[in-house]
C-alpha cells in the first residue's frame, strides 16, 4: 500500500517562525484532543517570537484558527505560557500574557467553534499573576492560583470553565502544585512555604468548608498523584531530612499511611508513577547512594523493591 500526502496542520508561517517545540519535564508544545478530532499546538505562525496558541482539525480537512487573544507586540512581546485541553476534549484552558508583560491571565476557548476565548480569573491587581491551574473531571470547572507579588499571598479560585464569578477557595502565603480529586470534589494543594506547620492541603471545590492540613513534612516537586481509592500519594521529608512515602485521603477522614518502611535517611524521591494494576507505587530516588538515581517499587505498606536487582 502507498503512503499519503504529507498534510500540513499549521498555518504559514513568518520568516523565523516554527511550530514550538518544549523541553522540560511534563512540557508539550502539540495536543490531540481526547476525542481525537482536534490538534492544539504553539506557534509564532502570526509574527516571529510572539507564541500564540491554535487549533487545527486532525485530519487538516480546514486551516488552522487561533486560540489566543491577540499578543502584544512592540515593547511588550506576550506568550503562552502553559495551556491544557480538558479531559472532555472540547476546551482548551490556557495562561498567556495578553495584556502586560510578564503577568500571566487565565482563558478558555472552545476549540473547532470559532468562538471568542473567555476570560477566567478575577481581575488582576499590579504584581499579581495567574501561576497553577487544573480541571474538574467532567471539565465542566476550572481551579487556579493567583499570586500577589506585593502582598506576598496567593488565592485559589474555583470558576465555570465556560466563564463566570469566581469563587475564592483558600488564602495562603505560597501555594504552588494543585489538583482536583477523580470525584471531582476537592481539590488539593501543596504550600511551598517553609513555615507552614502543614504542608499538603485540600478544600471542597464548593467552598462549604474551611481548607484542611493533611500532612507537614516538606514535601517533593513531583506533582500530586491519586490512587484508585481517591488517595494523595506523596513523598515528605522531615526536619531531620529522613525521607518517607505516604498515601492520606484527601477529605482528611484518617491519618496518612507510611508507603516505604523502613525510611530513607537523606534521599529524595524523583518522578512518580501509580501501577494502579499492581497496587504499587514507581519511583526514581537517590535512597542508596547520594545523587545517583536508582529505580524502585514500593507495594503499599511494604519494604521498597529495587527494581535494578
Amino acid at each position: 500500500a502507498s503512503g499519503g500526502l504529507l498534510q500540513p496542520l499549521n498555518g504559514p508561517l513568518p520568516y523565523g517562525g516554527n511550530v514550538a517545540q518544549l523541553s522540560g519535564i511534563g512540557a508539550r508544545s502539540v495536543v490531540v484532543s481526547s476525542d481525537g478530532q482536534h490538534v492544539v499546538y504553539l506557534a509564532d505562525e502570526r509574527i516571529d517570537v510572539v507564541y500564540e496558541l491554535f487549533t487545527a482539525p486532525a485530519d487538516g480537512s480546514l486551516p488552522s484558527q487561533r486560540v489566543t487573544p491577540t499578543m502584544p507586540i512592540g515593547p511588550v512581546l506576550g506568550d503562552v505560557y502553559e495551556y491544557r485541553v480538558t479531559p472532555a476534549g472540547d476546551l482548551a484552558v490556557f495562561r498567556a500574557a495578553s495584556e502586560v508583560l510578564g503577568r500571566a491571565e487565565l482563558y478558555s476557548a472552545k476549540l473547532g467553534s470559532g468562538a471568542s476565548r473567555v476570560a477566567l480569573n478575577v481581575p488582576l491587581e499590579p504584581g499579581d499573576t495567574v501561576q497553577e491551574f487544573d480541571f474538574s473531571p467532567t471539565s465542566a470547572s476550572v481551579v487556579y492560583v493567583v499570586y500577589s507579588a506585593t502582598e506576598r499571598l496567593s488565592r485559589l479560585y474555583v470558576v465555570p470553565s465556560a466563564g463566570g464569578p469566581s469563587l475564592l477557595l483558600a488564602e495562603q502565603p505560597y501555594i504552588g502544585t494543585l489538583a482536583v480529586t477523580p470525584d471531582g470534589q476537592r481539590v488539593a494543594f501543596v504550600l511551598y512555604d517553609p513555615s507552614a506547620t502543614e504542608r499538603l492541603w485540600s478544600v471542597r471545590l464548593d467552598g462549604s468548608e474551611s481548607p484542611i492540613g493533611l500532612d507537614g513534612g516538606g514535601l517533593g516537586g513531583n506533582g500530586i498523584l491519586f490512587d484508585a481509592g481517591g488517595r494523595i500519594v506523596y513523598p515528605s521529608v522531615d526536619s531531620d531530612y529522613v525521607s518517607r512515602l505516604f498515601s492520606v485521603p484527601a477529605d482528611g477522614s484518617a491519618a496518612p499511611l507510611e508507603l516505604s518502611t523502613p525510611p530513607i535517611v537523606k534521599g529524595r524521591y524523583f518522578s512518580l508513577r501509580l501501577n494502579e494494576a499492581r497496587d504499587t507505587v514507581l519511583y526514581a530516588a537517590d535512597h542508596r547512594v547520594l545523587n545517583r538515581i536508582d529505580l524502585f517499587v514500593v507495594p503499599y505498606q511494604s519494604t521498597p523493591l529495587d527494581l535494578r536487582a
